[in-house]
Parts: structure tokens; sequence; C-alpha cells
């Protein structure tokens, strides 16, 4: 049986949350044709950084995020975010209007799938699917929503028209 406590990790990428490249491969060699969720992603983007690695120019995204491996239900936390390129693309169009203290949220699927165009190398590909209609929000309007309210009670629990 998979632990089911949250795991918390200096960044979120999907081999730190059991996505290998291999294991990708082995689900897209497996089920041939089928979109399998691989993660589910969520959280809120506060900050994006382009950076470069051993691999080129990648994105960091900051913020609070939370991943779900869909194939063992294990959870896994933290302050930035390194994704595939085609799901950076999708997360970097959401942030691209952040100012300063304002965020955006989001949700989406990764979706691993076979790659039947490619001789040769990997046998799969990432796909992504968005989950949320995403809302870039600073933190005084988020604040002013959340004390909005149709019917507010008073003290003695009856309710205000």
């Amino acid at each position: 049986m998979a632990d089911k406590s949250i795991h918390y990790l200096r960044k979120l990428t999907p081999s730190c949350c059991g996505l290998s490249t291999e294991n990708s491969e082995k689900v897209a060699v497996e089920n041939p044709g089928v979109e399998t969720v691989g993660l589910r992603i969520y959280g809120r983007i506060t900050d994006v950084k382009k950076e470069t690695g051993t691999y080129g120019p990648y994105i960091r995204f900051n913020g609070e995020f939370e991943a779900v491996n869909q194939v063992t239900s294990d959870k896994y936390r933290s302050t930035q975010l390194i994704v595939p390129p085609v799901a950076e693309q999708l997360l970097s169009d959401l942030a691209s209007d952040l100012s300063a203290g304002s965020s955006v949220q989001f949700a989406l699927d990764l979706l691993i799938l076979e790659n039947k165009s490619q001789k040769g190398g990997w046998k799969f590909k990432y796909g992504v699917k968005s989950l949320l209609a995403p809302k870039a929000k600073d933190a005084l309007t988020q604040l002013g929503e959340s004390l909005e309210s149709p019917q507010i009670a008073d003290q003695t629990g009856k309710k205000k028209k």
C-alpha cells in the first residue's frame, strides 16, 4: 500500500514526484494510444524565473505547489516548480501578467502519451490538460472576496438581510 503522507521537496519536478523517464516510457508502451494521467499538479504561482541548466533554458515557477502521482497516490509539496516544456508554456502564459503581490492559481494534469512519431529515443511524450479556468488576483482582492457574502450572520446567529 502506498504511503499517503505528504513529501516536502526543495522543488517539484516530474522525476522528483516518481515520474522518471523510464517509468513514463513503461506506462506509454503498456497503454498505447491512451492518455494516462501521470501527475496532477496544482497551486499558486507568485513569481517566474528564467534559468539555464545542464539541459538548456527552463523556467522555475515560485509559489505554493502540490503534485499527486496518479499511479502511486503519493503527494508532494514545494515552493518551486519545474515542468516539461509543454506545461511550462501553459503556465508561463498564465503568469505573464503577474505583478508584485499578485498570484495566479492553476490546476493541470500532466499526461503520458505514446510517441509514435519519434524514431529512436523515448517512446513517450508529455501532454497537458488544464483543469481550471485560472484567475490572477492580488492578495487584497482575495481577502476582500473572502469577506463578501450575500448574507452575513450577526452575533446571535440570525441572518441579516
